[in-house]
């Protein structure tokens, strides 16, 4: 493959990022992050308020998904050269990218959805309100299939010291980032208090983790690349 497409494909976590997080939490203004102890006529008012910041945000941020599919591919490209011709852990690491890209335009188009008419009932824009955040902070089975096909799949490397495709720290990344993930098993118990999805271990680990992992990840897949 060129070295050039390959390499667009890596920076495409760049992009990813900027518009994922430029869209959720700059335009759409969801920072900190809708409260999940509201009521339904002040989720209501919300989307009622801000049905125009809401639609655009959404939409930049569903455009997201397209540049992490990009990322996803360079990365599987890389545990292809690991793995060899059978490579499990690539098709496993791509699938469950696919995972994450597929929620994130779902949402995409969910809160689209609650945007459209102005007579959506109170509590029906709520329930959408719950479906959303309960996704977007706790659906961890993805990342986490995706970290782990990663960092086992930086681990089984043969090659040794700086022949090595991805360093081994950055397998032990992937595997404390799937850790972060994992508080997403239990935002659906607690709407106030630190455990909620608005709480401090509820979206936050989830949003650090990913954006350490993104940045590790470009660095470490624009490395293999180049070094190739």
């Amino acid at each position: 493959m060129n070295k050039q497409v390959e390499l667009l494909c890596a920076h495409s976590i760049i992009v990813c990022s900027i518009l994922l997080a430029l869209g959720i939490f700059g335009i759409a203004g969801w920072l900190p992050p809708v409260s999940a102890s509201l009521d339904a006529d002040a989720i209501a008012e919300l989307f009622r308020a801000d049905r125009m910041r809401i639609r655009i945000g959404m939409t930049v941020m569903g455009s997201s998904a397209m540049f992490y599919w990009f990322f996803a591919a360079a990365i599987s490209t890389q545990l292809q050269r690991i793995e060899g011709e059978f490579h499990p852990l690539s098709r496993i690491q791509m699938v469950a990218a696919s995972g994450t890209a597929l929620a994130i335009m779902f949402l995409t188009f969910l809160a689209l959805a609650m945007c459209m008419r102005t007579d959506i009932e109170p509590s029906a824009l709520q329930l959408g309100n719950d479906l959303f955040w309960l996704i977007f902070v706790g659906l961890w089975m993805p990342g986490v299939a995706q970290n782990l096909a990663i960092g086992v799949g930086i681990l089984v490397d043969p090659r040794v010291g700086e022949a090595r495709i991805y360093p081994r720290w950055v397998a032990y990344v992937n595997f404390w980032v799937a850790v972060l993930f994992l508080p997403g098993g239990y935002i659906a118990f607690f709407t106030t208090g630190p455990f909620a999805w608005s709480g401090l271990l509820g979206l936050w680990p989830v949003a650090v983790g990913f954006f350490i992992w993104a940045a590790v990840m470009w660095w470490a897949t624009v490395r293999a690349i180049r070094r190739a």
